[in-house]
This record gives C-alpha cells, sequence and structure tokens, in this order.
C-alpha cells in the first residue's frame, strides 16, 4: 500500500509598514509645502501590481492624494499626486522653464498655495512688459509641457 501525503501551507505576505510609508510620503510632499498629516490604508500586503491610496493634508488645509503603486513584492513602490498637484511657485516654475523668445524671463503667476493641476490643465498668466498672456501648465503621468491658451 502507498500512501500519498499533502501538506497545506498558507502563505502569508508580509504587509506594507505603514508608518514608515507615512513618514516618507511626509517628507516627499513637504517640498511643496508643510504637511500636517498623512493617512494611509492599513494592512496593505506587499504585492507587485497592487496599488493603494494616501490622503495628505497640508497645513493650510488643502488635502489631496497620493497614488502608490507597488513594483514588486519587496517594498519597492512609485508615488504619485491623483490628481497632479503643485504649489503656485513650483507652477510658475516650470512655466517659466518651458518659455522661449521674447517671452524668456517673463513674469509668470499661477497662484498661491497647493494648486490642482486638472487634465485640462492649469491657467498661468505670463507677462512682458505690457505685453500679457495665458499658458497652460499640463502634467501627464509626470510628464510636464506647457500650452498657449487660445
Amino acid at each position: 500500500m502507498l500512501l500519498l501525503g499533502a501538506g497545506i501551507g498558507v502563505l502569508t505576505r508580509k504587509t506594507v509598514d505603514n508608518s514608515d510609508m507615512q513618514r516618507q510620503i511626509m517628507t516627499w510632499a513637504s517640498n511643496l509645502e508643510t504637511v500636517k498629516s498623512v493617512d494611509c490604508p492599513p494592512n496593505v500586503k506587499e504585492k507587485a501590481g497592487d496599488n493603494y491610496d494616501c490622503k495628505v493634508t497640508f497645513e493650510a488645509g488643502h488635502v489631496a492624494t497620493v497614488h502608490v503603486v507597488q513594483e514588486d513584492n519587496h517594498g519597492k513602490y512609485q508615488m504619485y499626486w491623483s490628481p497632479a498637484i503643485a504649489s503656485g511657485p513650483q507652477a510658475a516654475a516650470m512655466v517659466s522653464a518651458s518659455l522661449t523668445g521674447t517671452w524668456k524671463g517673463a513674469a509668470v503667476d499661477c497662484g498661491k498655495g497647493i494648486l490642482d493641476v486638472p487634465d485640462a490643465g492649469l491657467s498661468c498668466s505670463v507677462a512682458q512688459g505690457a505685453a500679457r498672456e495665458h499658458v497652460q501648465l499640463l502634467i501627464h503621468d509626470g510628464n510636464v509641457s506647457t500650452r498657449v491658451q487660445p
């Protein structure tokens, strides 16, 4: 008589270190403005391809979402704002860097505080002497572009 045995094992996955992730997001987000709090979901399993969202509350009251995409089962990840956001000065610097010709060095105003950058773009005003123009700042999948508003 031949006996076959089978073992049943339960694979347990590691969970994301929530406190560490919140600290990393707080440090990253502080490049824009002072962060009041970061809230990530508890007990997120480390699994390649899975993703989750964390909420960031800035001191001035703006609440934004950080989308975290897990690249592997060992803690490697990417994060980005969803939808895109920028601080007023950061947005102005991005538009300023794209200006050429007679507009190079023009004054750019995109607003103050933390700004949502909708898919249609964030409207910024550009002034060079008496000349005025409106430029859209676009941020898609981490790529920044600008276009003159019609």
